[in-house]
């Protein structure tokens, strides 16, 4: 159930043809401050959506709002498609203790209200070095897993440390020594579908491979992609350098290659 919720917010996004608010000082800073240059940010305690909203900084930021309130929850989408950034940005009743995201998958929690949530659930779905930002008085228990930063202007930091065992694939073939094989621990055969991302299907195969290559350094996903026509196979290619987060897919960037 969690899985197909944070799916749902990848449709609406590729849906809608997202605005950019005013600029919002404050929102602007907490992004910088935590040094989150794009991917999935949760608002937890939306209130009316000013705040979530402002935070969507670019077509690099899904953003969504949380409240267990209802009609917070209107008001914040009512805010929310007055600016026409609905579908970049959403709002949703949460239960209070259960985040509605599977492993890995938010790169920014900011925490006006922590309702019943615990930190374990916090970092159960932070993405590795995903950041939360924990405005002063709101409640939020101690984990192990989370390493506590400095407070600043009303917020404290807790961020997700990078897990030992994932390795880095920096080249083509791992990393400069060309051989081709990592160092990484947690690679298993696969257990579950962690996002999926367009198109569905390559060009035809007597043309060269729409996927040419592809390395993953520090949670972001680099690859070459031919996104030409797949339903006639000699039509022009169209090669593109996409990067995109490795944890929960969220688009980043897309460079075309001469």
């Amino acid at each position: 159930m969690r899985f197909w919720k944070i799916s749902l917010l990848f449709l609406s996004a590729a849906l809608t043809l997202p605005g950019r608010v005013p600029a919002d000082p404050a929102a602007d800073k907490l992004l910088e401050s935590v040094g989150v240059k794009g991917g999935v940010v949760v608002h937890l305690g939306c209130g009316d959506g000013k705040r979530t909203a402002a935070l969507h900084a670019g077509d690099r930021y899904l953003v969504h709002g949380l409240d267990t309130g209802r009609e917070a929850v209107r008001k914040a989408r009512a805010h929310i498609d007055s600016l026409g950034l609905y579908g970049s940005v959403s709002a949703e009743c949460y239960d209070g203790s259960n985040l509605p995201y599977g492993d890995n998958v938010v790169n920014l929690l900011l925490i006006d209200d922590a309702s019943s949530v615990h930190a374990e659930e916090i970092e159960r779905v932070l993405v590795p070095n995903g950041v939360a930002l924990v405005k002063a008085g709101s409640r939020l228990l101690e984990a192990s897993g989370l390493k506590k930063g400095e407070a600043s202007d009303g917020w404290t930091t807790y961020a997700k440390p990078w897990p030992a065992e994932i390795d880095h694939w920096t080249h083509f073939l791992y990393d400069a020594s060309g051989n081709a094989v990592s160092k990484d621990q947690r690679v298993y055969r696969p257990r579950h579908l962690q996002w999926y991302a367009g198109p569905k299907r390559c060009r035809h195969h007597d043309a060269l491979s729409s996927l040419s290559a592809m390395t993953s350094t520090a949670g972001r996903l680099f690859y070459i992609f031919d996104e030409g026509s797949t339903s006639i196979m000699h039509r022009p290619p169209h090669w593109k350098l996409i990067a995109r987060d490795a944890f929960n897919g969220k688009l980043l960037w897309k460079r075309d290659v001469p």
